[in-house]
């Protein structure tokens, strides 16, 4: 033990200093700037619940050393522990857990989570060494099994420090002969002025070895202690076991999945078998690919692009590139725990690889894996800000207010809402949501307060020219809103900038017309929204009465209304007479004698769906006896699609649902292997699709026939324009179930040829007219809404002059088309830069949206130079100093023992 004659005093002020340095950095900036933040975070499961055990670690440890060291003050020589044991064998090595886990690991993997638990193990092992000395019996044994693993962190540590050892002494050395003056001046300034500087340095500098020796003492003297009561065989056979075990462990947990998965994909698969064996290795394929895509988040640096101890020894000793890299080769097995064993375009590898084989994007097939990864760090600002936007809390709905005005049987709707953003920067707002497939969007209001005469109103664009002049209002943070139609009832609405500030409010109207269905009048459903939330402290207003408020969902999914008879409506409209026939169920009627192609989409996100695939051909072929039904089984890449003309012997079962396509690769695929083969309708079968993975270049498809596609588990969200032109088209429609789709068509392909849709319950038609437009009429909107589907069917989409005249007409109306977008500027220089993207060839151009990256990370381990050898001066200075105390402590302790 350490006694009074032999304590020094210099090393006793270099703890106290240090302690007291950690103590006003814990409770004065730590706990009161970060800790209640992760607290709250934590509480609110925003953040892994260990960062909180750690953080408890870094306040505690120093906290409980200083208690231990002034006890240490208050007991007898005999029973007081060496404050040099205390600091090296504890407080150091636990720190370093502490901050390891806190400030420099991300999400931990299963190489971090056992050295994190071997240190731990240590520093429990040496603590409690310290207090109740040699344990006997099972003890022992375990005893010198943890003290085993105290050699392997020494030389583990050792060996790491090492590396940095003869780069940094030469440098400090290189400033002490050529710039003494600055060299002085600045261990002056550290010394003087910033007294906690040079001491965190000088334990930074000596802990590695520190700790390396004081493991490395202990170790060899619970092998000798050991050895002496049970034999040495045995103790050396207990350390070598734990060792190898350990290296063992640490081998197997630094198996990285992406490597095997990465060859695994890249072998031709052009067999049915390969592509089913794949499918059964899917959850190691997803685990590869996560790996990758989150390597930023999970490892400290590329392996394969670590440089640091390369570019060090380079810099420092002018070594050849190729010598270096042997060393830097060296470092990177020691150090591989910490580092991805791949490149930085592993991660873009990974996410093209994932939405080919699994169908979607890794952002949406992964959100919540990817949400965890981010989420774990101290910096709360860098977490929140590297969220995904989909349902992220930013902005908040203080009010909401519906306005229904029934006319009969249809109404105007109004729809006001009120925002408030609750962070310090600008927010933009994005909703996606669906009407009734015979709405129509009639307007779209921007203010900055409730005032109807202030508000900015909306221009009626072309749909690419809207969005171009819209993102790049919102890159030059100014004002705009754009509402757009992206599916036969789907839409998307964004506002920006939701101001940052107190009392600042940014207030949105929107207006719809909707006929009234059996459920009453129709409000808009959601599919995604982003940045924007509610609570239940948000004000709904119905009509001017309040009603319930719920944190699931936008809008109920109608407001009841009076029941009323439906009507007929004509309109006339720009040459056209527009007319709107309610239909009664028994109008509906299922094919008879149609020539009916299916195609089968097979790509993997369908396995989801394999339960309703089965329901849907169940139908089908029930319905074969009086139909003809040819099935078209589509194929990712690789191999070519089948037809089968019997439907009844087909089995969804024997399906192996593989890779990624997008509608219109399964519509080539058909309509290259039908030949001349004629049909009344064409079925898609399919699933919600992945809007993402589409083509911005894509060329809609010539169809022969309706296209109906029929989507298993849910209406997609959002439609590519080639996709959406290619429906519009042919006539054709969406629906959810194959009946429903079948009613339609039939009923539809029955009241050719003046029929141009059959929708929410009414056939509409059309027929040229020399009656003159009433531009009083009300039900405008829905006429040229109609007009514009049947336009679609009637012209060629792909001349531009025929999408102009589709435009003209959502532009007389004022609505909102498949064409023609609504877009809310706010100055001059916006509606001449739309003005200009009008004249432009691409005006009728959209690009897919929704692409965006999870942020990138900074690589902790990238040494891009080395720092001013006057810098290292005090590191050195001190270290020295502390060291000859250390050994004279070891020296004196070896003596007595």
């Amino acid at each position: 033990m350490e006694t009074t004659s032999n304590r020094s005093p210099l090393f006793g002020l270099f703890f106290w200093l240090f302690n007291l340095t950690l103590l006003l950095i814990a409770y004065v900036g730590l706990l009161p700037f970060i800790g209640t933040g992760l607290i709250a975070d934590a509480l609110k499961g925003e953040l892994p619940f260990d960062f909180l055990l750690f953080l408890i670690g870094l306040v505690g440890v120093p906290t409980t050393v200083t208690i231990i060291s002034l006890n240490n003050s208050a007991t007898s020589d005999k029973r007081s522990i060496p404050l040099t044991k205390l600091f090296y064998g504890v407080e150091v090595p636990m720190l370093a857990v502490c901050m390891l886990r806190f400030f420099w690991l991300r999400e931990l993997t299963p190489s971090s989570i056992l050295i994190l638990t071997t240190g731990f193990i240590c520093v429990g092992a040496y603590l409690h060494q310290l207090i109740y000395n040699k344990p006997t019996g099972k003890g022992a044994w375990i005893q010198l099994v943890c003290h085993s693993l105290m050699l392997a962190i020494a030389l583990y540590v050792g060996l790491l420090a090492l590396f940095y050892v003869l780069p940094i002494s030469a440098a400090i050395l290189y400033g002490i002969s050529h710039t003494p003056i600055e060299t002085t001046f600045m261990v002056l300034f550290y010394a003087i002025v910033l007294f906690p500087v040079p001491v965190i340095l000088t334990a930074i500098a000596t802990g590695p070895f520190g700790i390396t020796s004081v493991y490395f003492q202990a170790w060899r003297q619970n092998l000798h202690d050991f050895g002496w009561r049970y034999g040495k065989n045995k103790a050396w056979g207990v350390t070598i076991s734990v060792l190898l075990v350990w290296l063992f462990l640490l081998v197997v947990a630094q198996k990285q999945p992406q490597t095997e998965v990465f060859e695994l994909l890249q072998k031709p698969n052009k067999t049915a078998s390969d592509r089913a064996l794949l499918v059964q290795q899917s959850e190691k394929i997803r685990q590869g690919l996560l790996n990758a895509y989150l390597a930023p988040y999970r490892y400290q640096d590329y392996g394969q692009e670590n440089t640091n101890i390369r570019d060090l020894y380079r810099t420092v000793f002018h070594w050849e590139e190729s010598a270096a890299q042997t060393l830097q080769d060296t470092y990177n097995i020691l150090a591989s725990p910490f580092l991805y064993n791949g490149r930085r375009t592993d991660r873009d590898t990974a996410a093209k690889l994932y939405a080919e084989f699994f169908d979607t994007p890794i952002l949406r097939g992964e959100q919540k894996a990817i949400q965890k990864a981010v989420q774990s760090t101290f910096n709360r600002t860098e977490a929140k800000a590297g969220l995904l936007d989909v349902d992220e809390k930013k902005v908040w709905l203080a009010e909401q207010q519906i306005k229904v005005e029934p006319q009969g049987d249809w109404a105007n709707v109004e729809v006001y809402e009120i925002y408030k953003n609750q962070t310090f920067e600008d927010q933009e707002i994005f909703y996606s949501f669906s009407l009734p497939q015979s709405a129509v969007i009639t307007g779209v209001w921007l203010g900055n307060d409730s005032n109807r005469s202030n508000r900015f109103p909306f221009i009626v664009s072309t749909r690419g020219a809207a969005q171009q002049v819209y993102n790049a209002q919102v890159q030059r943070r100014v004002d705009p809103a754009l509402l757009e139609q992206i599916g036969p009832n789907n839409y998307r609405l964004r506002a920006f900038p939701i101001p940052a500030g107190e009392g600042r409010e940014l207030h949105l109207w929107m207006t719809y017309q909707t006929l009234q269905t059996k459920d009453g009048i129709a409000l808009p459903q959601l599919s995604e929204k982003r940045n924007i939330y509610w609570t239940k402290d948000t004000k709904r207003l119905s009509n001017g009465k309040a009603i319930k408020s719920t944190q699931d969902s936008w809008f109920p999914i109608a407001i009841a209304a009076n029941p009323i008879q439906p009507l007929q409506h004509q309109t006339n409209l720009n040459g056209y007479q527009i007319t709107a026939k309610p239909l009664t169920s028994q109008d509906y009627h299922l094919p008879q004698n149609k020539h009916i192609a299916v195609v089968l989409d097979t790509s993997y996100s369908m396995a989801a769906h394999r339960k309703e695939a089965n329901e849907t051909f169940k139908q089908l072929k029930a319905l074969s006896a009086s139909n003809d039904f040819d099935l078209y089984q589509t194929s990712a890449p690789g191999i070519a699609a089948t037809k089968v003309d019997d439907i009844t012997k087909f089995d969804v079962e024997k399906v192996t649902f593989y890779g990624t396509m997008q509608p219109l690769y399964m519509l080539q695929q058909f309509e290259k292997l039908r030949g001349n083969t004629a049909y009344d309708a064409i079925l898609l079968i399919s699933d919600r699709g992945s809007y993402e993975l589409g083509d911005d270049k894509a060329k809609p498809v010539a169809l022969s026939a309706p296209l109906w596609i029929v989507h298993l588990g849910g209406v997609q969200s959002a439609y590519d324009d080639a996709i959406f032109e290619t429906i519009q088209a042919s006539g054709g429609g969406v629906a959810t179930k194959v009946e429903n789709a079948l009613a339609r068509f039939t009923t539809q392909s029955e009241l050719k040829p003046a029929v141009i849709s059959v929708d929410d319950g009414y056939a509409w038609f059309s027929q040229k007219t020399d009656v003159p437009a009433d531009p009083k009429d009300e039900f405008n909107p829905f006429a040229a809404r109609q007009l514009v589907n049947y336009l679609s069917q009637d012209r060629d989409l792909q001349k531009i002059a025929n999408l102009d005249g589709i435009h003209k007409v959502a532009k007389a109306a004022q609505i909102v088309t498949p064409y023609s977008s609504m877009i809310v500027l706010v100055n001059d220089q916006q509606k001449k830069d739309l003005k200009a993207a009008e004249q432009k060839k691409d005006r009728f151009k959209r690009e897919i949206e929704d692409k965006q990256p999870a942020p990138q990370m900074g690589n902790p381990l990238d040494v891009s130079a080395v720092p001013e050898p006057a810098e290292w001066m005090l590191i050195l200075v001190v270290a020295i100093a502390l060291g000859l105390i250390v050994k004279r402590k070891q020296t004196n302790a070896d003596a007595r023992g």
